[in-house]
C-alpha cells in the first residue's frame, strides 16, 4: 500500500524553517509511496537533481522541475533521490533533501 508523505509535515513543510533532513531520516520512505510538497510559488519550487548537483546546490540542470503547489511526485523507484528549491539562495538556507527509497517488506 503506497503512502502520501507530505514533506515537512506535521510540524512544517518545503520551507526554510523546517527542518527538512531530519525530517526525511525519520520515515520510511517506500518504493510506490508519494511525497507530497506544499510552498509558497513566489518563495520556492522543486528540483529533482543528481548527488552532485544537491551538494552544489545548483540548478541549471534539473532531472524534474515542478513550480505548482502542491506538487505530488511518485517515488517508482529504490535508492537515494534528491530535491532542492531552485529559487535563489533557498537550496543554501536548507530548502532541500535527499530521501532514501526503500524497498517495501514482504507481506
Amino acid at each position: 500500500m503506497a503512502w502520501n508523505l507530505t514533506v515537512g509535515a506535521p510540524n512544517g513543510g518545503w520551507n526554510s524553517k523546517t527542518q527538512l533532513q531530519a525530517w526525511a531520516n525519520s520515515k520510511f520512505i517506500l518504493v510506490g509511496d508519494n511525497l507530497i510538497f506544499v510552498y509558497e510559488p513566489s518563495e520556492d519550487n522543486v528540483l529533482q537533481v543528481s548527488k552532485e548537483d544537491f551538494y552544489a546546490c545548483e540548478s541549471k540542470n534539473p532531472i524534474q522541475a515542478h513550480n505548482k503547489s502542491p506538487t505530488a511526485i511518485n517515488l517508482p523507484t529504490l535508492g537515494l533521490i534528491y530535491f532542492i528549491s531552485g529559487k535563489p539562495g533557498r537550496c543554501n538556507q536548507g530548502v532541500k533533501v535527499w530521501i532514501n527509497v526503500l524497498k517495501p517488506p514482504l507481506l
